[in-house]
């Protein structure tokens, strides 16, 4: 069951959403960036915007994801891109100036749970 993900993770991956340079503060992988655009035809500013969109709501609900490749705390959780949900997994590098976007795709496992 998904839990609102929390705080001292949205918070520095918000700001970097908002402020940081895409390929410099935001990494996307080159698997993410084919997902998304195969699954909405949107741009990559798009990706951040729905990135953006998702975690600043209130509540905002995910499961944390282990044993990832890169350093640094994952959390996996759904976006929207109009009425399309979609599922999103993101990296937090340590020192919090930098995420990677690993996963921005229709889901794979259905819509009800991640």
């Amino acid at each position: 069951m998904e839990a609102p993900i929390p705080e001292t993770w949205i918070k520095p991956v918000l700001r970097i959403l908002r402020t940081g340079a895409l390929h410099k503060e935001i990494l996307i992988t080159r698997r993410a960036l084919q997902d998304w655009e195969a699954a909405t035809t949107g741009w990559p500013h798009e990706l951040i915007d729905a990135l953006r969109d998702a975690l600043g709501r209130a509540g905002v609900r995910g499961k944390p994801v282990t044993g990832m490749a890169d350093p640094g705390e994952t959390y996996e959780f759904w976006i929207f891109y109009g009425q399309q949900q979609l599922y999103a997994k993101i990296c937090l590098f340590p020192d919090h100036l930098k995420i990677k976007v690993i996963s921005a795709h229709t889901p794979l496992k259905g819509t009800d749970k991640l």
